[in-house]
């Protein structure tokens, strides 16, 4: 893969991605999409053991893969 050295303003554009965007000439035509890398400290704090034992207390509401797959399919 050939690497493309970015100048500081685009950079600071582009350092706060969280999802694909397009870069685009003058024109409107796309150059590249630029897919953010994956940083899994900005993920944010990994579950304490005792955070993971509270999740899993007898009589807390669970969900099924499929009750989360319609609730993400009524989404707008």
């Amino acid at each position: 893969m050939e690497r493309v050295k970015i100048d500081a303003g685009l950079l600071e554009r582009l350092k706060d991605l969280t999802r694909a965007v397009e870069l685009v000439d003058d024109d409107g035509f796309v150059v590249a999409v630029v897919q953010p890398k994956v940083d899994p400290a900005r993920l944010g704090p990994e579950l304490s053991p005792e955070e993971i034992e509270r999740r899993c207390q007898p009589g807390r509401k669970t969900y099924t893969t499929e009750e989360v797959l319609a609730m993400l399919r009524k989404l707008p």
